[in-house]
C-alpha cells in the first residue's frame, strides 16, 4: 500500500467504533452519516478489491504491492476494517454489471456492495471529485481490478468477511 493510501486507512481506523449488533439500525443504514464517512469505507473498499486481485495476477510490478505474504496481512486487514462497518451482513459481494455470457465491455463493469456500501467506476468517480487529486489513484486501482476480474472470466465473488481468529485466518488463505 502506498503512503497515501496507508494515512487514509489509518484516519479511518481512528474513527470507527465496533458496532454493538449487526441488525440494529445505524448512522448508515439511517441516512445519518455523512460523505465523508461513507467516502473512507469507500476507499477501504476499492484497496481490498486491488489486493484481492493480486491472488489472480503476477502482480509484483502493481502499485502497493509487495510480497504475496505481505499482501495477504493488507488484506485481512482491511477485511478487519471493513468488520467495523456497523450494519452489514458478513459478505462482500462483488458482480459483474450486464450479461453474464457474451462480449465484455471496453472498460469491465462490475458492483461491489458491503452492507448499505457499494463502489463502481461512477462512484468511484464521485470520491474522487469530492476529495480531490490525493485519492486519484483510486480509479486506476479499481479499473485495473476489474479488468483482471474479467480477464479471469469471474462474473460473481461472495466474500464472507473472517472473524479475527487464527483458524478464520488459516480458512481464509
Amino acid at each position: 500500500m502506498d503512503e497515501i493510501s496507508a494515512k487514509l486507512l489509518q484516519e479511518l481506523g481512528d474513527n470507527l467504533q465496533r458496532s454493538p449488533s449487526p441488525g440494529q439500525p445505524t448512522a448508515a443504514t439511517a441516512g445519518t452519516a455523512d460523505a465523508a464517512d461513507l467516502d473512507r469505507w469507500r476507499m477501504l473498499l476499492v484497496e481490498m478489491v486491488y489486493l484481492l486481485n493480486a491472488c489472480f495476477r503476477d502482480v509484483q510490478y502493481w502499485e502497493g504491492i509487495k510480497t504475496e505474504k505481505d499482501t495477504f496481512r493488507q488484506f485481512v486487514g482491511i477485511l478487519l476494517q471493513l468488520a467495523l462497518l456497523p450494519g452489514h451482513d458478513g459478505v462482500i459481494r462483488i458482480n459483474h454489471r450486464g450479461a453474464a455470457q457474451g462480449k465484455l465491455s471496453e472498460k469491465a463493469d462490475y458492483l461491489v456492495r458491503f452492507g448499505d456500501i457499494s463502489i463502481d467506476t461512477a462512484i468511484v468517480a464521485a470520491v474522487i471529485k469530492r476529495l480531490g487529486i490525493r485519492v486519484k489513484h483510486l480509479e486506476g486501482r479499481l479499473q485495473k481490478s476489474f479488468d483482471t476480474l474479467a480477464a479471469e472470466g469471474i462474473d460473481s465473488i461472495l466474500l464472507r468477511v473472517p472473524e479475527d481468529t487464527p483458524e478464520s485466518m488459516d480458512c481464509l488463505r
